[in-house]
């Protein structure tokens, strides 16, 4: 079994495939410490790379998970001073967005119920995703997806000057600054495939119809794609 993120990027998937097989020996796992996961090289977009990942006013991530609902954390995607994505032990699935002219990470949150109702199959493999939005009033919207079904929606005012994006590097699996954390709950626990990153905020036909298929990589908007 691998622990690093796959070497194939944008560009290597087959076009108009459908239906996506997981494979576990591919998909990189994490062992919920800091021995895997964000320390393997592909696991962590350094700052020069991950700023062009997300826009500024719109942008949208997407992953396969394979996990169970824990006692501790369940890490998905961070960025410090700006995105933290998680599966919290109360069985839901949680968004905060710090805008760069922001310092509370609490002020652009939504978060969905992780239950059969909303499409979530503990211990299996589930397709996870998030949008922003940011409109011409200033008001950012928020939206979560289960399996291909937005399950959340919230929106915020902000300040004119409010943007987003990643000023510093993305971890995968992690909620750390690159150094080792004494953090129990710091590190996902489980298996990651067919990642995606957008700087364009996917609309939930588009989710729908395209999250249990392969890109092409040439996709508009598609800032980055790691898949096994």
């Amino acid at each position: 079994e691998t622990d690093v993120m796959p070497n194939t990027i944008a560009g290597t998937a087959p076009k108009n495939a459908v239906g996506l097989v997981h494979h576990d020996k591919m998909a990189p796992k994490y062992n919920g410490t800091q021995t895997n996961g964000y320390l393997c090289a592909n696991a962590m977009l350094p700052a020069e790379q991950a700023k062009n990942v997300f826009g500024p006013k719109d942008g949208s991530a997407e992953m396969w998970v394979n996990t169970s609902i824990g006692t501790v954390r369940r890490q998905l995607l961070y960025s410090p001073e700006g995105i933290l994505w998680y599966i919290d032990t109360d069985k839901k699935l949680k968004l905060n967005l710090v805008a760069r002219d922001q310092t509370y990470l609490g002020n652009n949150a939504i978060e969905a119920d992780l239950n059969e109702q909303n499409g979530w199959k503990d211990g299996q493999y589930n397709h996870l995703a998030f949008t922003y939005h940011v409109d011409q009033s200033n008001k950012l919207h928020l939206s979560l997806y289960i399996n291909g079904r937005m399950v959340a929606r919230d929106s915020h005012y902000l300040s004119p000057e409010s943007s987003f994006g990643c000023s510093n590097a993305l971890y995968l699996g992690a909620a750390t600054d690159g150094a080792v954390s004494q953090l129990p709950d710091a590190y996902f626990v489980g298996y990651m495939d067919e990642i995606r990153f957008w700087n364009t905020c996917r609309d939930s036909l588009t989710i729908r119809d395209a999250y249990n298929g392969y890109m092409s990589g040439i996709e508009q908007g598609l800032s980055a794609y790691y898949r096994c």
